[in-house]
């Protein structure tokens, strides 16, 4: 039921529904079309826009999605899958076997649906390689897999009849207690007069669909119109998990874009220049002989992610040499139309496993584009449609954050520390220091799959669901004034964006060094308590961006918070980032921490943390006629009504 309420002077929507569903990405659209398939109707979606998420907006030469085998004479199964996400290190084991054993459900909802995953002729879905894994188990439908996810999860959601709130941005989360009981949001299209542009959805559940904390970094390879909510659900109490571990590679600036795979196995031309293009050198040569510079160019192919134990030797070397030239005021560029190391360039100086790669795939070309148009045009033409040409000019890069395996800690239903409070996907910390290619978009499915059946399973239960809860204008009042008081306000949005983004690029990226680390906290705590001078709208129509900050500066504080509690504790640089001081880096420690994840809640001012031991993988009997019985009473049980 929709109504309108007057609270001060401001006339507010009020929508009420059992669960909001926030975000419109693979995740978010998931859960509702599990929410519908389970007979729920009571549910909605809120988005700041269809068009605007990561899963829609990224991609990369081949984008992976990571499933159980079913293809081939490899030994697979559900626990073994699991155990292969557990020892990634830092990650419940309830949580790896629920991705093992709903993946089959959920990659072949995506085959139904009719995402073009290649087949053979007798229907096997043959796999690859992936990052960090050795099975086969990964598969592709292209540079725009989540793309393709997205656009038909929407096209099902639409057939099942979900109401879509496009255009509303989520800014609170209020509980009764330590349960929730409705979320605050904005109406972006009804900023022409701001006394009707605010409203509540009263709800008991709220899945969080929202991604990660895309904007916190500056050089990143989410998509601009990408923000995410953690700060939000962190104000909410929600308690974060594993928010040290993240995902960094090389990537394009301005067009943003994973420069892994086929752009790094056809071997293109590292250069840097000042910022007025002249005193062009390709920096790689600096400490790579030829042979070595060609040969860990191809491994970055597939070993994308920086990874510290590939920083000393291997080919991580070239994201720290990246670093260092853009850190020293150059900018870096990775050329196509030309072949490395100029004309010493010969393919007798390629390793056997280069030069067969790239043999077996007709791709012995003369230059790096032709070699990329023979192994992966549509890599190619993914540039080309957004008005970039690789065969007429190099293009910019970084080293860019790209994933967060860290997020909002959840049990294996995906439930958060706040009651009817639900994060999956990238929002949750399903993953730990290290996770296989592909494996964040079956993430996006099997969680999906898990919180609806949460949900779905209290529905059944009558005693377990009470009445929405009333609405307190006291405190809807102070959000709508304090919000109202940013609009014309002393400082700028934009530029308060551009300075926490650098800090966080430049002090909580994949190179940290403890000292610079605190002073970044402590400049953090410092724009919390200032951001109504510093973070003004021009205008009611950048209310959204003013908001979108409040989120990210208190995200941004307890990131990175996290990771200097990690190094304070004597961790050292594992996975993702490597921990630096005094220009040295600390010695990688195998196995650092592996077996407990760090919790952080934030508190006034503050945050705390909490070290407790990975849930380990369960090992729950599996006698078929226990299992049916269980089924046929969860059958007989009346579902209460919407």
């Amino acid at each position: 039921m929709d109504e309108k309420i007057k609270i001060g002077k401001y006339s507010v929507s009020v929508y009420r529904y059992d669960t909001v569903i926030v975000g419109s990405g693979a995740s978010g659209l998931a859960a509702a079309n599990e929410l519908a398939r389970g007979g729920d109707s009571s549910f909605c979606l809120i988005t700041e826009g269809r068009k605007m998420g990561t899963s829609r907006n990224t991609g990369s030469d081949k984008q992976t999605y990571y499933k159980l085998s079913v293809a081939g004479e490899g030994a697979d199964s559900v626990r073994r899958m699991a155990r292969d996400l557990f020892a990634g290190g830092c990650m419940n084991g309830d949580t790896a076997l629920c991705q093992a054993a709903l993946s089959a459900r959920g990659f072949f909802n995506l085959v139904n649906l009719g995402i073009p995953f290649p087949s053979n002729e007798f229907g096997e879905y043959i796999g690859y390689k992936t990052d960090h894994d050795d099975t086969l188990r990964a598969v592709s439908a292209g540079p725009l897999t989540s793309r393709y996810m997205v656009e038909k999860l929407e096209n099902e959601a639409n057939k099942n009849g979900v109401r879509i709130f496009d255009g509303f941005l989520a800014a609170e989360i209020l509980t009764d207690g330590n349960k929730v009981s409705c979320l605050f949001a904005l109406d972006i299209g009804a900023l022409s007069d701001i006394r009707r542009a605010f409203c509540v959805f009263m709800c008991k559940n709220i899945i969080l669909a929202t991604g990660g904390p895309a904007g916190l970094y500056r050089d990143s390879a989410y998509p601009h119109s990408q923000t995410g909510c953690s700060g939000m659900a962190f104000r909410a109490g929600a308690v974060g998990a594993n928010l040290t571990e993240w995902q960094y590679g090389i990537a394009s600036v301005g067009f943003r874009w994973n420069l892994s795979g086929s752009f790094q196995q056809v071997l293109p031309r590292y250069f840097s220049a000042l910022p007025d293009g002249s005193g062009e050198r390709e920096f790689l040569s600096d400490f790579l002989d030829d042979k070595e510079l060609l040969h860990i160019t191809f491994l970055k192919g597939y070993q994308w992610p920086f990874d510290v134990k590939k920083a000393q030797a291997g080919s991580s070397r070239i994201d720290i040499a990246v670093f260092k030239e853009i850190s020293g005021g150059r900018k870096v560029f990775m050329d196509f139309t030309k072949n490395p190391i100029g004309g010493r360039f010969d393919f007798s100086l390629l390793s056997s496993e280069c030069k067969s790669y790239l043999e077996k795939s007709g791709a012995l070309l003369r230059t790096p584009v032709e070699r990329l148009l023979k192994l992966n045009k549509k890599a190619y033409d993914v540039y080309k449609d957004n008005n970039i040409d690789l065969k007429a000019a190099p293009v910019e890069i970084c080293v860019a954050a790209q994933h967060n395996n860290g997020g909002l800690a959840v049990d294996a239903h995906c439930r958060t520390a706040v009651e009817g409070l639900y994060a999956v996907g990238e929002a949750a910390a399903s993953f730990g220091i290290y996770r296989p290619g592909g494996a964040a978009l079956n993430a996006t499915q099997t969680d999906a799959c898990r919180a609806a059946a949460h949900i779905l399973e209290k529905r059944v239960c009558a005693d377990s669901c009470g009445g929405v809860r009333d609405i307190d204008p006291e405190k809807l009042l102070a959000l709508m004034e304090a919000a109202k008081r940013q609009v014309g306000g002393r400082g700028h949005y934009l530029s308060f964006r551009q300075r926490l983004q650098k800090r966080m690029s430049e002090f909580g990226a994949f190179v940290r060094d403890p000292a610079k680390l605190k002073a970044a906290v402590s400049d953090c705590l410092s724009d919390m308590e200032s951001f109504e001078e510093m973070s003004g709208a021009p205008s009611p129509a950048h209310l959204p961006e003013t908001l979108r900050n409040r989120d990210l500066i208190l995200a941004q504080f307890v990131y990175l918070s996290a990771m200097l509690d990690y190094i304070e504790k004597g961790g050292s640089g594992r996975g993702s980032f490597a921990v630096e001081e005094d220009g040295d880096f600390r010695p990688f420690v195998r196995g650092d921490f592996a077996d407990v994840i760090q919790y952080s809640k934030f508190c006034e001012n503050g945050c705390k943390f909490e070290w407790l031991p990975t849930r380990p993988v369960p090992d729950p009997e599996t006698w078929f006629e226990s299992e049916l019985e269980k089924q046929t009473a969860r059958c007989a049980r009346p579902r209460t009504e919407n």
